[in-house]
Formats: structure tokens, C-alpha cells, sequence
């Protein structure tokens, strides 16, 4: 087994928590530009 060699499940899996954590910074920074 090769532990270094990300699996492309894990890969895309991680990229997609990343693309949802930008999302969640994205529209809690538009929240608070429109509280302030």
C-alpha cells in the first residue's frame, strides 16, 4: 500500500470541503458588510 498516493476520492473530497469553507468565509463576510 502506498500511503503517500491520495486517492482521487480523497483528493476531490478534500477539494470540495475547501471550496465549501471559501464558500461559508464568502457569505459570512457579506453578512457581516451588511450588519455594519
Amino acid at each position: 500500500m502506498q500511503k503517500r498516493k491520495l486517492s482521487r476520492d480523497e483528493i476531490s473530497r478534500e477539494q470540495q470541503i475547501k471550496n465549501i469553507m471559501d464558500d461559508v468565509k464568502e457569505r459570512q463576510s457579506s453578512y457581516y458588510n451588511r450588519l455594519y
